[in-house]
């Protein structure tokens, strides 16, 4: 009776124990604590330590489940605001969702418990094994189940400390810092009666403090030309109002009117869909008199509306000068905006399940000229795929983000997706502007720095922009370099361990 209590204790234990730790790495995100992210994966690998193959998929899955189900609160939110299906089918998809994504955690688990845990016991295994494991663990997120690289763990850091690893290696290279900052400070922790072993890693810490520091300096882009005058909006005016078209004329003219306002501007960044829900050939001949005024000043508009495609529609960027598309989105929400190709097997059980109506156009899909620049923008969404960005931004020297917030509710998620902006331009090393609606605008420096923020601020706000020239080896090479080094390490780690393929 006694034993199967234990046991019983132990089982709960491995699905109780995740599930706590899941949540605390979700939370710390939610919160912007980076250390309690780093606290809760110390734990996480303390834990699997003392696990065998046997019940380490059960951890993996459990941790994801908690992990997933916070961070993915948003996503129902967004998607059930398209209206694209019913509540249950949508909510349906995202417990398969959540489910799916945390698969590769319980992979991950597996493999860290395939070796003797006396074996483990090694700085060799937490450096060549376990931090590179966690890293390709957010690289298969990067492209698993339509791409869902949400809550990276470099994500946790709204600060600009390892702003020049972004630079070298992207979010990607972070996160494997991160990740080998973790497997440290476990492999401390488990011995920590052992002064040699502490003393080991606190040497390994303090060199990977002071390279930080080093990186930090080295400069890749310079400054291009004279700076450019921008204004940027925080409320979309035309994003609240229905599809009446007079309203969404006037919500426009009203754009055009706070342009014109305005002396020596270079460039007016207007929101997503700042022109109201429907397609903008309704509006073209009502808005000509005010591009033409705006032309005449020598002001260029970027402004977010929809193109149309038959019954479909183009979620674009429209250049002010000619009033024609020059970006449509091309990383479309799933679901919301579009059906993944192999979950529409769905209509043969429930037919009319999902309706789509947003398409892409991949001949809009790369960056803009405009005042004789190269921009480089981003829709809503799209600043979550660092590794999209940086293959059309080459010699880019301005970034741009419009988007639509008003769907993400809780604060949390809008300042998560300006630290998304933030990592953007440390990757590349080059200045964003961002106009939203309600949601945070302003721009951000090439540094990461914050400047002239506001939110739902109907006048907008001006800022001189120091453009950019140049490129960053993350820019030139992606992800390539920091998963040529994972996979070495591994190859190394498993080399070394490959004798030891035993459970206990």
């Amino acid at each position: 009776m006694q034993i199967s209590y234990i046991r019983l204790k132990a089982e709960n234990s491995n699905v109780i124990y995740p599930l706590i730790l899941g949540g605390i790495s979700a939370l710390s995100f939610i919160v912007s604590f980076p250390v309690l992210f780093i606290l809760s994966n110390v734990l996480l690998i303390v834990f699997l330590q003392n696990k065998t193959f046997k019940h380490a998929d059960i951890v993996g899955l459990s941790y994801g489940l908690s992990y997933y189900f916070v961070g993915l609160y948003w996503f129902f939110v967004v998607d059930n605001s398209y209206e694209a299906t019913s509540h249950i089918v949508l909510l349906g998809f995202e417990v398969l969702a959540i489910f799916l994504l945390s698969l590769p955690f319980a992979v991950l688990c597996l493999f860290l418990t395939l070796y003797s845990r006396k074996k483990r016991n090694s700085i060799i295994w937490f450096v060549a094994i376990v931090a590179p494991a966690f890293t390709l663990v957010e690289w298969v997120k990067t492209w698993y189940f339509s791409g869902f690289p949400w809550f990276q763990a470099s994500h946790v850091f709204s600060g600009t400390f390892f702003r020049g690893w972004y630079a070298i290696f992207g979010e990607l290279g972070v996160s494997f810092i991160i990740y080998l900052v973790a497997s440290l400070l476990a492999f401390a922790f488990i011995n920590i009666k052992n002064s040699k072993t502490n003393l080991l890693v606190l040497k390994v810490l303090t060199i990977l403090l002071l390279s930080t520091f080093f990186v930090n300096t080295l400069v890749y882009t310079k400054q291009y030309k004279e700076p450019v005058v921008i204004q940027v909006f925080s409320d979309g005016l035309g994003s609240t109002i229905n599809n009446q078209l007079d309203e969404r004329v006037k919500s426009s003219k009203n754009f055009q009117d706070l342009v014109l306002s305005e002396d020596a501007l270079d460039l007016s960044i207007w929101p997503e869909s700042s022109t109201g829900i429907g397609s903008y050939a309704d509006l073209n001949e009502s808005l000509n008199d005010g591009f033409k005024q705006i032309d005449e000043k020598s002001t260029e508009v970027l402004f977010g509306s929809y193109g149309r495609v038959g019954a479909q529609h183009k979620n674009s960027i429209f250049l002010g000068s000619t009033q024609k598309e020059v970006y449509t989105k091309q990383h479309l929400v799933p679901v919301g905006e579009y059906i993944p190709t192999w979950f529409s097997i769905l209509d043969l059980w429930i037919p009319g399940s999902f309706q789509s109506s947003t398409v892409s156009d991949s001949s809009l899909g790369g960056s803009i000229k405009a005042k004789g620049l190269t921009i480089t923008p981003m829709i809503c969404y799209e600043v979550m795929f660092g590794n999209e960005l940086r293959k059309k931004a080459v010699n880019s020297n301005l970034l741009v983000n419009v988007g639509n917030l008003g769907a993400l509710k809780p604060l949390w998620v809008k300042k998560y997706f300006l630290n998304l902006a933030k990592i953007r331009s440390f990757e590349l090393q080059t200045p964003i502007a961002i106009s939203n609606s309600f949601g945070f605008a302003g721009f951000i420096s090439k540094k990461g720095e914050l400047d002239t923020f506001l939110s739902n601020y109907r006048k907008g706000k001006i800022k001189e922009i120091k453009v950019v020239t140049g490129n960053t080896p993350y820019s030139k090479y992606g992800s390539v370099i920091i998963l040529l080094v994972c996979f070495a390490l591994l190859c190394i780690g498993i080399l070394i361990f490959s004798n030891l393929f035993k459970t206990v």
